[in-house]
């Protein structure tokens, strides 16, 4: 009889609770699921999937980069939670530079090395054309040595050309958008433990901050990309060897705020109250 009015109260108490969570997310704006603040003029919340609740809101930029940190190709987006895809359009120029060189990353040494093999084989090929007037026996082997000559070089020419590609075109992302979707005729994402979502998150660092890693190689169409700058004034970005690698919330989850600061009471609080008066 004791156990069954223990779970009673526990009830009314996790419904005394819940409609506490429901009357303090009714009383606060939306914010930004990702960097829990609010809009202001410059960054403008959108509603971009299904979901609803603490989770229908989110920066468009902060979107971008939660995007960054998934190994996918950007154009295939779409929510973790509810699974819509995001509706985005991107704007690619490809432009001649020399960056990858500047960068140590392009492979300026191999172009080189194959024009001077298409120049050793291009001698050899003008010489032995020269031999076929002169030379009636071996006609045959001589032909048959041109072909091989040719076959190479244009592998090598095809090499080379990707070879000057890869190092001297560069695949610039020069504008990006994604687009609020309207789901009113359909079937929302209800979110009702949204709490345990976040909280649970691994993107969650000890402070309630979110935590974002991003990709070393962004990919549209599973072309590498460089990506425009983007504008990340509520995140604060986290540096290794003088590279940003991703970044973190400014603010801390509200959840986690609330459980802290006593808004949210927690289960097991309530459950030590209880052990306390019954000692």
């Amino acid at each position: 009889m004791e156990s069954y009015f223990h779970h009673k109260e526990i009830t009314e108490y996790l419904t005394t609770s819940r409609q506490t969570e429901a009357n303090f997310d009714q009383s606060t704006e939306n914010t930004c699921r990702i960097c829990y603040e609010i809009a202001d003029d410059e960054n403008p919340l959108i509603s971009p999937c299904k979901c609803s609740g603490s989770m229908k809101y989110i920066h468009e930029h902060c979107l971008k980069i939660w995007l960054l940190s998934i190994d996918e190709d950007l154009d295939k987006g779409k929510c973790d939670i509810c699974k819509v895809e995001f509706i985005m359009d991107f704007e690619i120029v490809t432009e001649c530079s020399c960056t990858k060189i500047k960068e140590g990353t392009g492979s300026y040494i191999l172009p080189p090395i194959l024009l001077l093999a298409l120049a050793i084989l291009a001698f050899l090929i003008f010489f032995l054309i020269s031999k076929i007037s002169f030379s009636e026996n071996n006609q045959f082997y001589i032909v048959f040595l041109l072909t091989i000559c040719a076959i190479i070089s244009v592998i090598i020419f095809l090499i080379l050309i990707r070879s000057i590609k890869r190092t001297f075109l560069i695949t610039n992302l020069k504008n990006w958008t994604i687009y609020s979707q309207d789901f009113k005729n359909e079937e929302k994402e209800t979110i009702e433990n949204s709490m345990s979502v976040i909280t649970d998150s691994p993107g969650i660092d000890n402070e309630g901050q979110n935590v974002i890693i991003i990709s070393k190689s962004p990919r549209v169409k599973g072309k590498p990309i460089v990506l425009p700058q983007i504008n990340t004034n509520n995140l604060i970005p986290i540096m290794q060897d003088d590279q940003i690698v991703g970044y973190k919330s400014r603010q801390s989850s509200p959840v986690t705020s609330r459980q802290s600061s006593g808004v949210y009471p927690r289960v097991q609080d309530y459950q030590l109250q209880n052990q306390n008066q019954d000692k």
